[in-house]
């Protein structure tokens, strides 16, 4: 995986790996609906807000091993938090953050199983002529037999009047004992 800088001119784009991408993926969904079906008309003249906590959610995806590039089944299971707040103007800010067990289990029963944690969190603010996004995903899993994985993503842009003044997307995957 190739760590990559700053991009002029135009918007991050999601992490590659399958399992980095899978959070990533999740969290936009989860946010683009609290957003379409939990929020209010902005036409008051108050800020209107909301919250949403979930407990025990589980996904099970099938996805590569990104160290090995072995097939594997992904189990996920997470707690999480998602909040808007819409300003009278129309300003939105979004944020969520999710946490829980991940446990990767390979095709073949003779490769090495993972099991272990994972955190991320993303905001976002829009207004009339601004829009600013943030993303951040840790995950560290443990090898039945002592090996490691562990990834962590960076996403953050921001533009204004349609200017990208600020783009990228790191990532950091390590692998072995």
């Amino acid at each position: 995986m190739k760590l990559q800088g700053t991009r002029h001119g135009r918007l991050p784009e999601p992490p590659r790996s399958g399992l980095a991408r899978w959070i990533f993926v999740v969290a936009a969904l989860v946010a683009a609906l609290g957003l379409l079906v939990g929020m209010p008309s902005v036409a008051s003249a108050e800020a209107v807000t909301g919250t949403t906590t979930f407990h025990d959610a589980t996904q099970s995806f099938q996805d590569i091993n990104p160290c090995t590039g072995d097939p594997v089944t992904v189990t996920v299971n997470y707690d999480g938090v998602f909040s808007y707040a819409v300003d009278p103007q129309g300003g939105v800010h979004v944020t969520g953050t999710t946490a829980g067990t991940f446990e990767v289990v390979p095709f073949d029963p003779s490769l090495p199983t993972y099991t272990g944690h994972f955190a991320s969190w993303f905001g976002e603010s829009s207004s009339a002529n601004s829009d600013g996004d943030w993303v951040t995903l840790n995950i560290k899993l443990r090898g039945s037999d002592g090996s490691m994985i562990s990834m962590n993503v960076v996403v953050q842009f921001h533009l204004s009047g349609g200017v990208l003044h600020v783009g990228f997307d790191k990532e950091r995957l390590r692998c072995g004992s």
